[in-house]
């Protein structure tokens, strides 16, 4: 009876944490997960609060937190989501596209999953790759990031008329999306539409000063 208590409680203290979470009370959030595994460790605990470290860049922490999850859950997608996630940031991309590998074999219409992947594609020069899986994004939940994403790929192709397919509906769907308009100048400029890509860069930087300083 006393273990059932335990974990009662321990699964509260997850739904408190992770409204804190939402909030962006970062910190309350880490002591309550921490709470939570102290009166009764779950996978789930471990893995929101690698999340939470995250947030904080406490990006080695965030990854142990993961492993520990795995290995008390390995059919755990959230865990392996996750530790993609953070290991996109510090540049681990293969062993990043590995994790959403896992994730995306257990649930192989998790976006957000095949979103990462397809960015950590990208980074690793696998443009084709990188397309696919923002096709598959794209078509289970079409959103301004994935097409922007999915015309930076086709851009590094030299596919200038696709990107900017892409970037005119990234447009569409955020018009406000600074980035969208900085790289579709871009594509103008490589295609000889200087003014349209003075237009387009200038909306950027109005939209977003400082955009483009390093390009």
């Amino acid at each position: 009876m006393a273990a059932n208590r335990d974990q009662e409680r321990a699964l509260e203290l997850i739904e408190k944490a992770m409204k804190h979470q939402m909030a962006q009370e970062f910190e309350d959030a880490i002591r309550l997960y921490k709470e939570s595994i102290a009166l009764y460790p779950t996978a789930d605990a471990h893995t929101y609060l690698g999340w939470a470290y995250s947030f904080v860049g406490r990006l080695n922490e965030a990854i142990a937190q993961c492993e520990i999850a795995i290995q008390l859950d390995p059919d755990l997608t959230e865990a392996f989501h996750y530790r993609g996630f953070v290991l996109h940031h510090v540049e681990q991309y293969e062993a990043a596209i590995a994790d959403y590998d896992q994730a995306i074999r257990k649930q192989p219409d998790n976006a957000n999953a095949l979103f990462g992947r397809g960015l950590d594609y990208y980074y690793n020069g696998k443009f084709d790759e990188a397309i696919a899986d923002y096709d598959r994004v794209i078509r289970l939940n079409p959103q301004a990031g994935a097409l922007l994403n999915r015309g930076n790929a086709h851009f590094k192709k030299g596919d200038y008329d696709k990107a900017r397919d892409d970037f005119d509906r990234a447009i569409e769907l955020r018009p406000n999306y600074a980035e969208a308009f900085f790289n579709r100048g871009l594509v103008k400029r490589n295609r000889g539409d200087t003014e349209g890509s003075e237009t387009d860069i200038a909306q950027a930087k109005e939209l977003q000063p400082g955009i483009g300083a390093t390009q």
